[in-house]
């Protein structure tokens, strides 16, 4: 298989009440605007300023992690039974780089676990931020590697569970979920 007929599309099944998202609308338009609004009309500037915040840095951050699409919950009942959100970037390898090297180098130092029973090959890893601790929100994160068949690369797809540090096995279990049914589609 050559690079230009490896698959270059996919599928992955998401919750109900789930939306999956191209990065680039939320590059084009403001997707807390709605909130905006409603803090605008309740006199919150305060709050106008805070989502006008978050939404550059999303913007921000999508930009570069080269994020081509998210998952999100999309509805109140789906944030509050997984409070979490699911990013899938592109990440190149060199040449001759094999899926397992590519895998360990995204990781850094952390363990790395070869999936193969999946959907598709992947490589999986875990990760904790508390980058948001003093304000008592902390981040979980599982993180899957997916060499792309056939050409040096694939998507790099992360998945994070927000919780109160009291940890979030049970909304990371969907990720994992979320994870094992990704496929390639042919082109």
């Amino acid at each position: 298989m050559t690079e230009v007929d490896a698959p270059s599309a996919w599928t992955m099944l998401a919750p109900p009440g789930w939306q999956r998202r191209r990065s680039v609308e939320l590059l084009e338009e403001n997707p807390l605007s709605a909130f905006e609004q409603r803090a605008r009309e309740a006199g919150r500037a305060d709050l106008v300023l805070q989502a006008r915040s978050l939404t550059a840095e999303l913007r921000t951050s999508l930009r570069a992690g080269k994020v081509i699409e998210l998952y999100t919950p999309a509805t109140v009942d789906a944030v509050e039974a997984a409070p979490a959100s699911l990013s899938v970037a592109v990440y190149r390898a060199p040449a001759g780089t094999s899926p397992e090297a590519a895998a360990t180098r995204i990781a850094k130092a952390r363990p790395v676990e070869r999936v193969d029973d999946a959907g598709a090959l992947h490589f999986r890893f875990r990760a904790e931020s508390t980058r948001y601790a003093a304000e008592g929100l902390y981040a979980s994160h599982t993180m899957a590697v997916f060499p792309r068949p056939g050409a040096a690369g694939g998507l790099f797809a992360t998945f994070t569970a927000l919780h109160d540090g009291s940890g979030a096995e049970a909304v990371l279990a969907l990720g994992d979920v979320m994870l094992a049914s990704f496929t390639w589609r042919a082109p």
